[in-house]
C-alpha cells in the first residue's frame, strides 16, 4: 500500500507547484495505471469501522481541517521559501513526486534566480539605507567643535549636502527603502546644532523637499500596496519593522511641520503619514 501512502503528499506537492505557478494536470498514464489502487483506497476508506487495517488507511489522508491550516500556513509564505520546500521534497523523497518536466524544471530554476535576484536587490537597499543614516550624522556632528557663529557660516554646505542626500535617497528602487532613507537621514539632521538646524531648516527650507520627496514615492504603489508587500523580501519587510518607520515618519513630520509653519502646502506633512498607513507594513 506504499502507493496510498503517498497520496497527501502528491496532493501537497502539486499544491505548492500550483502556488508557483507549475502545476500540471496529472498523465494520463499516470492515472490509468493506478485506477485499480485508487478504487481499492475508496472501498477501505468507506469501512473504516469495521477494519483495523482501514483506520491507518484513512490516517494517511488530510482531513478538511487539516487542509485549510495547510493551505494557510502556505499561503503565506514567499515564492523563494515555496521553491526551496519543493526542492528540499524533491531531493529527500525523489521517489515519490511526479515527474516534474524539463521545461516545469526550467521554469522553476529561472523563478528561483529571480527571486535570488530580488532578494540580493533588497539587501542592497538595506546596506544602502545604512549608509545614507551613517553619513547624514557625519554630516550633522561634522561642525560640533567649531564655534555658534563658525557653524552658521557652514549651514549653507551642509544644506546643500543633505538637499542631495535626499535626491540619492529617491533613487532607491524600492518605494519603502527610498521613503526611510530619507525619514533616518531626517532624523539624523535634526541633531545636528541648533544654528546648523536654524538654517537648514529655516532658510534652506529642507523639510518641504523632504516631505514632497516622501510622498512622491510612496505614490509609486499607492494604488495597490498590498501587490507591492507581495514582491518585498522579507528581510526588507523584518528591517522596516524594526526600525519603526510608520512611527519615525510621524515624528518627523510633526517636527519637520513646526519649523516650516509659514508653508501654503503644510497639509503635505500629514498628507505622507495618511500615505504611509495605506502600506501594510
Amino acid at each position: 500500500m506504499p502507493y496510498l501512502d503517498n497520496i497527501p503528499a502528491k496532493r501537497i506537492f502539486n499544491y505548492l507547484l500550483s502556488l508557483i505557478g507549475l502545476d500540471q494536470p496529472p498523465s494520463i498514464v499516470y492515472a490509468s495505471s493506478n485506477s485499480e489502487q485508487q478504487q481499492h483506497h475508496v472501498n477501505n476508506t468507506t469501512t473504516t469501522t469495521t477494519t483495523p487495517s482501514s483506520s491507518s488507511s484513512s490516517s494517511s489522508s488530510l482531513s478538511a481541517t487539516d487542509a485549510w491550516t495547510l493551505q494557510s500556513w502556505v499561503g503565506g509564505l514567499s515564492k523563494t521559501v515555496l521553491c526551496q520546500i519543493v526542492w528540499s521534497c524533491m531531493m529527500e523523497y525523489h521517489d515519490l513526486w511526479p515527474i516534474i518536466s524539463s521545461e516545469q524544471q526550467k521554469l522553476l530554476q529561472q523563478q528561483q534566480e529571480k527571486d535570488e535576484q530580488k532578494e540580493q536587490e533588497q539587501e542592497e537597499n538595506i546596506q544602502e539605507i545604512i549608509i545614507i543614516e551613517h553619513h547624514a550624522k557625519e554630516i550633522a556632528r561634522r561642525l560640533d567643535a567649531l564655534r555658534p557663529s563658525e557653524q552658521f557660516v557652514h549651514a549653507a554646505q551642509v544644506a546643500q549636502e543633505y538637499h542631495q542626500l535626499i535626491r540619492l535617497s529617491s533613487s532607491l528602487q524600492h518605494p519603502l527603502a527610498a521613503a526611510v532613507a530619507i525619514i533616518l537621514l531626517i532624523q539624523q539632521s535634526l541633531t545636528a546644532a541648533p544654528e546648523v538646524r536654524q538654517h537648514v531648516y529655516y532658510q534652506a527650507k529642507l523639510g518641504r523637499l523632504a516631505v514632497l520627496e516622501i510622498g512622491n514615492v510612496l505614490k509609486r504603489q499607492v494604488d495597490d500596496p498590498s501587490r507591492m508587500l507581495s514582491v518585498t523580501h522579507p528581510s526588507l519587510v523584518a528591517f522596516l519593522r524594526r526600525v519603526g518607520w510608520k512611527e519615525q515618519l510621524q515624528d518627523v513630520c510633526a517636527r519637520l511641520e513646526r519649523y516650516d509653519t509659514t508653508w501654503e502646502f503644510r497639509h503635505e506633512y500629514d498628507h505622507v503619514v495618511q500615505l504611509a498607513e495605506r502600506y501594510p507594513v
